[in-house]
């Protein structure tokens, strides 16, 4: 079947030139006479181009070994003919029989539509070892497009064109290829060889530069001589068959006779469509398109004489996530892939794109993202203006395009379309772990509000189903609220293709979340999900493990005297500068302690969240300081730790930290505290101490302490630059093999409290299998399986030492 570009000059020469092909049969009827040196009689007459015109080479990469293939045996009918072919190509000197060689090849029978059998030579070993050749072929359309307007042509085609360009002796022996008759190698350019069309067309553009464009257009091995009137096309053969003379290039003598036939069956099976219409320079052009649930189409149309004349029809059918696009992004579909079908029509003229759909709107705004952000920038590099429809005239073409029988086709109207509003953004992110299992939602409408959920499953859950129940949950959420168009975005690459339908699901527990998410969706006018990746669901995934995370594991210390049991922490950010509060109990109504001192220092209160992540490790790494300077004090269980806080604390305060060189006192007060050694063993500071001087001195420190913390936070930032490049630089992979004994995280298990003053790592445990990406199932030494898989981000090595 032939392409929109070749039907629509076809049909249009056929219908303007009816007639005509008789006086044009008849010329080149005695032009092949005149010239019947050029005509192939015997498959030895074809001597092939000189090799000073054309020769091929194969050009292996350097390094590359010559490989054998092994001989494969071929059935008695299979074998028959190929020694049936081999002996007429030796014959034909396209081929000769060789001895040695260090490349060889198999023959490989493929059958024709007609019974009989091709001839062919499997070297695509050699083809690994050449590069590809980058001369370009020329564009078919365009070259089509060449003959408009020339209603006299002759279609010449070349006999075995590849066969007529010799090889370089050097490479002859590389096609060596072996049979049951014998180790033969090609002489000329074989058919299945990398770059042979590359070259043939080298070769044609070569000889007949000064013709092409003007009364000739060569596709490969196809030639078509063009010409306006009846004298000058016989000029014009004579010239082409002139310079086929002197490359001695010989022509298939059936061309002829095949060409009129096929342009007989074509005008019959052809004459009823209508006619496409050919362009007229600086003229714009006008685009109409449809869209329905499988396919898009777009027409592409002229005005003459207020009449609109089609030129071009471009279709695409959807496949997998395709069909669940809305019909905006359809629409937005069809035109860039008229844009791209016909980019040469796009780059030279105005193109004048008529509808009804708010699509300029769309792919202007600030906020359009993901794939029509993609699509809008494809299309600025075209001249498009858009224009509303005021009557159907082409509409109806492209319509009639992705018509379809099925009475269940969701057919995308126009009318239709107008009442779809803006869609709902949610991205949805599902967290599973030994805690329990949660989901993050954020739902955003059109004018831009978020709305935050975090929701906690009371249910265990794996990955894969707490994606799924977040992105239920967040459907749910969307269908109560009343949403009609609906984009869900999710960073799990499973459940968006399984929803999409490019991954089938197979578990049954992912059949059911599957068939629940269909059932909801279905009540959306529309309904699209695609996957995004995590950097642009960081808010999602953020409370996803806030919903998730169980505070079981905040373990009290041992209870002291007033029956304190818990420490509340609270830290400056930028300073590091430690608070701790020992309390008896926590409940979500009980008042904040430092809520009435902050509130009288006017300092602002940030808690470890979504909004402030950053808090998160500070408060974490504070409490592990302060829990670790307790239990090097203290005994396990010992209840005096109340006693010891206030020396901890004073430790801290006065510790000059790596980040930024300096003491978190210095950062607050601009000097150096009085440490309790000074105290006990006086120095010339306490001794000589001035009470008058010494407070003029701390109110100039004072003064001075901005620009001390500036320069402490830009030394920060070396700090924390230095040791991301130094920890990517050594940071490597850890894995174990079954049989190694490793330490397991006390945290992570969670099997028994050990108590805030607990020993961190437990075991040792024996690996007895390694699952993949981290993952490995232990036992301890006594022989008992644990029950879960462990993440090697919770192991250690353990190392025996022997004395």
């Amino acid at each position: 079947m032939l392409k929109a570009g070749k039907l629509s000059h076809l049909i249009k020469e056929l219908k303007q030139n009816n007639g005509k092909e008789q006086p044009m049969a008849a010329k080149k009827g005695e032009t092949s006479r005149k010239d019947k040196a050029l005509a192939i009689l015997m498959p030895a007459d074809m001597t092939g181009v000189p090799r000073h015109i054309a020769k091929y080479r194969l050009k292996v990469r350097e390094g590359s070994s010559p490989v054998r293939q092994k001989k494969r045996g071929q059935a008695a009918d299979r074998n028959q003919e190929i020694q049936k072919e081999v002996g007429k190509i030796v014959e034909a000197g396209i081929m000769k029989e060789v001895h040695y060689h260090d490349w060889l090849s198999n023959p490989v029978m493929v059958k024709k539509h007609d019974g009989s059998w091709r001839m062919c030579v499997d070297f695509k070993d050699l083809n690994k070892a050449c590069p590809k050749d980058g001369y370009p072929l020329p564009e078919i359309d365009w070259k089509v497009e060449s003959l408009c307007g020339f209603p006299f042509k002759c279609f010449l085609d070349a006999y075995k064109c590849y066969h007529q360009i010799q090889m370089t002796k050097k490479d002859e022996e590389k096609t060596t290829f072996i049979t049951r008759q014998g180790i033969f190698c090609y002489t000329k350019m074989p058919f299945s060889l990398r770059n042979v069309r590359e070259t043939y067309q080298r070769m044609v553009d070569k000889a007949f530069h000064k013709q092409i464009g003007r009364n000739l257009e060569v596709y490969v091995d196809d030639l078509v001589i063009k010409s306006r009137t009846e004298d000058k096309i016989v000029r014009d053969m004579e010239e082409t068959f002139k310079t086929l003379r002197e490359i001695n290039m010989k022509l298939n003598p059936k061309s002829t006779t095949e060409a009129e036939e096929a342009f007989k069956q074509m005008k019959q099976l052809i004459a009823e469509l209508p006619m496409l219409t050919a362009l007229v320079e600086r003229k714009e052009l006008i685009v109409y398109f449809a869209a329905s649930k499988e396919m898009v189409s777009a027409v592409l149309i002229t005005e003459r004489e207020a009449k609109q004349m089609p030129i071009y029809f471009v279709s695409m059918a959807l496949r997998g996530p395709e069909i669940n696009y809305t019909s905006m992004e359809k629409l937005v579909l069809a035109l860039v892939h008229a844009s791209k079908r016909l980019k040469r029509y796009f780059q030279a003229y105005l193109i004048i794109v008529i509808t009804n759909q708010p699509i300029q709107q769309v792919l202007s705004r600030p906020k359009v993202g993901g794939r029509l952000q993609k699509w809008s920038i494809e299309l600025g590099e075209y001249a498009i203006h858009y224009r509303p429809r005021v009557s159907v005239k082409g509409q109806i073409l492209a319509d009639f395009i992705v018509e379809r029988p099925e009475e269940d086709s969701l057919n995308t109207l126009m009318e239709t379309e107008e009442e779809l509003p803006e869609p709902w953004i949610l991205f949805t992110e599902g967290s599973s772990c030994t805690d329990g299992s949660g989901t993050g939602l954020i739902l955003t409408n059109p004018s831009g509000m978020d709305f935050t959920y975090a929701l906690r499953f009371r249910f265990d859950a794996t990955n894969n189903e707490a994606e799924y129940k977040a992105l239920i949950a967040g459907v749910r959420i969307a269908k109560q609220i009343g949403v009609k168009n609906l984009q869900a975005n999710v960073d799990s690459r499973l459940v968006a293709n399984q929803v999409n339908g490019t991954y089938i699901a197979k578990e049954a527990d992912m059949i059911r979340y599957l068939e629940k998410v269909k059932t909801l969706t279905s009540s959306f006018k529309a309904f699209s999900i695609r996957k995004v990746p995590r950097s642009e669901n960081k808010k999602a995934d953020a409370l996803s493990k806030v919903a998730s995370t169980s505070f079981a594991h905040l373990r009290p210390f041992p209870e002291g005297p007033g029956k304190v049991k818990f420490l509340i922490v609270a830290m400056d950010y930028f300073t590091k500068w430690i608070e701790a509060i020992p309390v008896a109990t926590i409940t979500s109504n009980q008042d904040d302690p430092l809520k009435d001192w902050c509130e009288k220092l006017c300092i602002r209160q940030h808690f470890a969240s979504v909004k402030h992540p950053q808090t998160n490790g500070l408060v974490k790494r504070a409490n592990h300081s302060l829990g670790e300077g307790i239990k090097a004090r203290l005994d396990t269980g010992s209840k005096n730790w109340m006693e010891e806080l206030s020396h901890i604390l004073w430790e801290h305060l006065t510790m000059i930290k790596s980040s930024n060189g300096d003491t978190p006192f210095l950062l607050t007060y601009r000097t150096e505290a009085v440490i309790s050694a000074e105290i006990s063993m006086p120095t010339l500071r306490t001794a000589k101490v001035d009470l008058i001087q010494n407070n003029k001195a701390l109110e100039i420190n004072l003064d001075l302490l901005e620009e001390r913390r500036e320069q402490a936070a830009i030394c920060g930032a070396k700090s924390k630059a230095k040791i991301e490049s130094y920890y990517n630089s050594k940071v490597r992979n850890t894995s174990f093999k079954p049989g190694d004994l490793v330490y397991r995280n006390n945290d992570a298990s969670r099997v028994e409290d050990i108590g805030k003053q607990g020993p961190k790592w437990g075991g040792p445990y024996k690996v007895t299998e390694a699952l993949g990406k981290g993952a490995y199932k232990l036992r301890d030494l006594d022989g008992k399986q644990l029950p879960r898989t462990w993440n090697n981000s919770n192991l250690k090595k353990y190392y025996i030492h022997k004395i």
